[in-house]
């Protein structure tokens, strides 16, 4: 009888696979930003003090790996301005994108998990995170301020 390799029926055998790149409707330069609902199960983080323009970590898991189901940035009001967001993931950026301007309250970016369309009941659905090593989230704004962003996210350390 022949071998079948496990590989070949679960790819992810034998190894793990991490993120190497976020490719969705939010992976373009000048993005429209989309309505971002709060999610319950997700832990939920003020921006806190931001100066325009300056990367602010908000996660940083340098020595462990991760799996992130669900990551999302959105405004807390309608002062117009632009989201930048990085995601790095075993020390290679796999996220890099900068919003058109808006002035929208409740609006952001989902890169993994699910984010309510402006003009529909359903849900797109983006794959989870996963890192070896490390994962870190940073984003910017292009206005000094506090408090204007909410993070969530949900994720699991793994090894």
């Amino acid at each position: 009888m022949a071998r079948i390799a496990r590989s070949s029926m679960f790819p992810s055998a034998g190894g793990t696979r991490r993120t190497t790149s976020i490719k969705n409707a939010f992976s373009v330069a000048g993005y429209t930003r989309t309505t971002i609902d709060t999610e319950s199960a997700a832990v939920q983080t003020l921006s806190g003090a931001m100066t325009a323009g300056t990367l602010k970590t908000f996660l940083d898991e340098p020595s462990v790996g991760c799996r992130m189901p669900y990551l999302s940035i959105r405004t807390t009001d309608a002062t117009a301005r632009t989201l930048r967001v990085v995601v790095t993931v075993d020390g290679v950026s796999v996220y890099d994108f900068t919003s058109a301007s808006a002035a929208l309250g409740a609006t952001g970016v989902c890169l993994a998990g699910k984010a309510r369309p402006e003009t529909s009941g359903f849900f797109n659905v983006s794959p989870d995170i996963v890192s070896t090593t490390s994962l870190k989230v940073e984003v910017a704004s292009s206005v000094t301020e506090t408090d204007k962003f909410l993070i969530q996210w949900i994720y699991n350390r793994e090894s």
